[in-house]
């Protein structure tokens, strides 16, 4: 067996050991915690895991982001050994889907006659081939219907923006030339038409307001930790209005 080879069939077996590993752990002989789990049981476990990648990410930590995709990766194979469990799928089974989908979303590269095309079509391109692999599985599409409702408000009202806007839906977005009073804020309804309109106004703009909210939001967090580090023995809320307002005015960030 040559180099190349011989490398390959030890990276398999790291893959295959990682996967008995966990059938290990969630069998009669393995650990009761994991054992109980389901994939209900293990929702906010993704949901944190994902997170604290995205923070890895925006620290540029490669330590971090490999640690953090390795929790991600366990999750993924806690879920499908669930689903092994349940004969619908298991995990080489997950892997096969995924390669298969990876073929049909990129025809500009494995068709015969390959096309150069931008990003930007790409896109487009995958919107046109999941349209035509619902309808060939007798399935409804829709435009919206894979935006998770469970996403952050903001990327939530983006996605929706973005998704109806490339489609010329006549959806009514307002433009921020409204007035905004007291009266803005009596009901759920006016104060949702405000926040979509200005989301709509920075979707417009090519700007992220998801990202430049935890940017700001980021910068107020680290001004508070450097409050608490200059006042010293006392915490923030023992200090006086004004040594607070002369603390805050001091730090640059």
């Amino acid at each position: 067996m040559d180099k190349d080879n011989q490398n390959k069939a030890n990276q398999i077996e790291k893959c295959l050991s990682l996967i008995e590993l966990v059938e290990y752990l969630r069998s009669p002989e393995g650990c009761k915690w994991d054992i109980e789990q389901t994939h209900q049981s293990l929702r906010n476990n993704l949901l944190e895991e994902t997170y604290e990648l995205l923070d890895a990410i925006e620290e540029n930590s490669s330590d971090k982001i490999k640690e953090e995709l390795g929790d991600i990766l366990m999750q993924v194979l806690y879920h499908s050994d669930i689903a092994r469990d349940n004969s619908n799928f298991d995990f080489f089974e997950l892997c096969d889907y995924v390669r298969l989908k990876l073929i049909s979303r990129h025809p500009h590269v494995f068709k015969d006659t390959k096309s150069k095309i931008t990003s930007s079509e790409v896109v487009d391109n995958w919107e046109d081939i999941k349209k035509d692999e619902r309808l060939k599985n007798n399935k409804d599409y829709s435009l919206v219907s894979d935006i998770p409702d469970t996403l952050p408000s903001l990327s939530y009202a983006t996605s929706v923006i973005k998704k109806s806007k490339k489609a010329k839906i006549p959806v009514k977005y307002e433009e921020i030339g409204f007035n905004i009073d007291a009266n803005s804020f009596d009901s759920d309804e006016k104060i949702g038409k405000i926040l979509f309109s200005l989301t709509n106004l920075f979707v417009s703009k090519n700007i992220d307001p998801e990202l430049i909210l935890r940017n700001y939001t980021k910068s107020i967090k680290d001004k508070i930790l450097i409050m608490e580090k200059l006042s010293k023995t006392k915490s923030i809320s023992e200090l006086s209005e004004i040594q607070k307002e002369k603390l805050w005015k001091s730090i640059n960030c």
